[in-house]
């Protein structure tokens, strides 16, 4: 859902859409390495 929102409010307000997929990247990938870090063994 928030993929969506940052899409379609990039893609309004510049008429392309590699702007929010770049921006999307970013954040799911940092969504994924968070989730990797604190699911990770402490050792």
């Amino acid at each position: 859902m928030i993929v969506g929102t940052l899409l379609s409010y990039f893609f309004w307000k510049t008429g392309r859409i590699w702007t929010g997929v770049f921006v999307s990247t970013l954040l799911i990938t940092g969504m994924l390495i968070a989730n990797t870090a604190l699911q990770s063994p402490p050792w």
